[in-house]
């Protein structure tokens, strides 16, 4: 196994690949230490950094070296590790798998596959980059796992899986690309067995439209009889002149400038101050953020945390916040926010979305260039609205049953008290 994977980063001015650099993996000389060490011709022609923090270069090395050492991988490139889903794909091919530290694990994902949107690894080598483009291909696969769990599968469907399992989560994500325009779209794999998940994508997108919430666009279409969703791979894009789009992207949880513990409770003033740092627009992304926020709220999106949460490279070096993305409701009031919306505003059966509770979201989050009142108003309007946009959506009874639990308010739930929530958590 090599000691080192290279990174290459498409430039959109240029159409092509540039080599930005490599990370290097010493287990020679130190406990396994893992750093990234900028090309100098990159450098010096002043390419795009990689991360809005530059991955904290050093001033003498001009490198970024991770100071937890046994292979762990500077938290840019965590996002690329596989998914809990692609992890256990992995583990079953390759014995001993999970035995691989970081760096390893990186490895040997990037010898199979590398095409990470704007980023590319190990690009030197011979990988299967291609997105499926054939809807029989992308129907068989599925049909695959329908029904099926990671033990009952034969591996050549495993492998044929793995370069396509590139994204976060526990579930089958694939990549299809459309022959027509070029854009990208994930099929993601539904695994809730109560209601339609591909429904539920759609009217939540439907709604975060209506809310004017940016958001990665979903649709549906016909399968042999199915419908499925696709939703909009952002990091792709198509011009019609055939000018290719890929986007540097970043999750929040890479950015905390100290990392937190696994036990300690994360809110929205946390991705606040990310925006305050790192956007080249902060007003107008804090302003999206406190919609976000209000809509999760509303749907009890449990799933909103930092990981679900980027920052994308629209230009050089402009970090903007990315689309909404992999939003779906939660009928269940005991589930925990992964983000708090403030100190004690984390679990939606004991507190009610209200205006009390929008005042302190906005505490918490600083929008700026717009009214908290009529944002709370039109969402919640929107919202409450949403038996009528289900409809026009033919989304079936059973789904919408889902948004309707979702969205009630628990009979334990008390009015949000503002002299409760002034205190927060803020970056290290």
């Amino acid at each position: 196994m090599k000691d080192f994977i290279h990174v290459h980063k498409w430039s959109n001015n240029e159409q092509c690949y540039q080599y930005v650099g490599h990370l290097l993996y010493d287990n020679t000389y130190t406990d396994g230490a893992v750093s990234f060490h900028y090309d100098e011709g990159y450098l010096a022609e002043a390419g795009a950094e990689l991360d809005p923090m530059n991955l904290s270069l050093s001033s003498k090395t001009k490198a970024y070296i991770e100071p937890s050492a046994k292979g762990i991988i500077p938290p840019y490139f965590q996002q690329f590790l596989p998914s809990s889903l692609g992890y256990a794909l992995f583990n079953k091919c390759l014995e001993d798998f999970n035995k691989l530290n970081q760096f390893q694990q990186l490895s040997v994902v990037s010898e199979l596959y590398g095409d990470r949107g704007a980023i590319h690894l190990n690009g030197q080598n011979e990988q299967n980059n291609s997105m499926i483009e054939s809807v029989d291909e992308m129907l068989s696969i599925i049909v695959a796992f329908e029904g099926a769990n990671i033990d009952s599968l034969v591996l050549p469907s495993l492998e044929k899986m793995l370069p396509f399992n590139s994204a976060s989560g526990n579930r089958l994500i694939l990549n299809i690309k459309e022959k027509r325009s070029s854009q990208s779209y994930f099929y993601k794999h539904s695994e809730n067995t109560s209601f339609d998940e591909h429904q539920a994508r759609l009217l939540t997108f439907k709604l975060e439209s209506q809310c004017k919430i940016d958001s990665a666009a979903v649709k549906t279409i016909d399968m042999n009889g199915v419908q499925v969703s696709f939703q909009e791979n952002y990091k792709f894009a198509a011009h019609k002149s055939g000018v290719k789009i890929r986007l540097n992207t970043v999750p929040f949880s890479a950015l905390i400038s100290t990392p937190t513990s696994a036990h300690e409770p994360l809110d929205y003033g946390v991705a606040s101050q990310i925006i305050k740092s790192f956007s080249s627009c902060p007003e107008a992304d804090l302003d999206e953020l406190f919609r976000r926020a209000l809509f999760c709220g509303h749907l009890n999106i449990t799933s909103n945390g930092l990981s679900n949460l980027e920052l994308m490279d629209i230009g050089h070096n402009e970090w903007r916040l990315a689309p909404a993305f992999n939003n779906l409701p939660n009928p269940s009031h005991t589930s925990v926010f992964d983000l708090a919306f403030s100190e004690g505003l984390r679990v939606k059966k004991f507190f009610s979305i209200d205006m009390s509770f929008a005042e302190v979201l906005a505490r918490k989050v600083s929008p700026e260039g717009i009214s908290v009142d009529e944002t709370f108003a039109d969402i919640t309007e929107t919202v409450n609205s949403f038996k009528e946009i289900a409809t026009e959506n033919n989304i079936d009874n059973q789904t919408q049953d889902v948004f309707r639990k979702a969205i009630a308010t628990s009979h334990m739930a008390r009015k949000t008290q503002l002299s409760e929530h002034k205190n927060g958590l803020s970056l290290g």
